[in-house]
């Protein structure tokens, strides 16, 4: 009888032994099937996540154009206001840029010519037309330096 229960030691004790390391192997690949999804999860939310900000990225760029836009149109508007010259003699119609310079509350502290129109009657027409003005809308980002260029007939319009 010992030597029947030794052999049926001999012969259970690999399937025993196979049987228990399938069992560890299984619960190694729950494991590694447990980390895997997570590993998945955190990638998904890294994407998501970084799609979000250029989204978010995307419409701060196009609130920033819109905003710089209307600001350059309340400004053309001031300025033409401010404009005073007769462009009925030119046969074209000139660009003089000029660049302004503000302090904090908008006040001009500087300008000048960076691109001249050829028109000398032209070119001091509107830098009298920035000195009328004196201080400038604040802008909401707090720029401070501007280059506007103005044109004689968008100016009589």
């Amino acid at each position: 009888m010992k030597t029947q229960l030794f052999r049926l030691k001999i012969v259970f004790l690999p399937v025993l032994l196979v049987l228990l390391s399938l069992q560890s192997q299984g619960a190694e690949n729950n494991i590694n099937s447990d980390d895997s999804l997570q590993k998945q999860i955190e990638a998904q939310r890294r994407k998501n996540l970084i799609e979000k900000m250029a989204v978010d990225a995307t419409k701060e760029e196009q609130r920033r154009k819109e905003s710089a836009e209307n600001y350059a149109l309340k400004i053309k508007s001031l300025l033409k206001s401010n404009i005073v010259f007769n462009p009925e003699g030119l046969n074209d119609n000139p660009l003089v840029e000029v660049f302004v310079n503000t302090d904090d509350t908008g006040k001009i502290i500087s300008r000048s010519i960076t691109k001249p129109s050829g028109n000398k009657l032209w070119d001091e027409a509107a830098i009298k037309a920035i000195d009328r003005i004196g201080i400038l809308p604040l802008h909401e980002n707090k720029i401070t330096r501007f280059v506007f260029g103005f044109r004689p007939r968008d100016a009589s319009q």
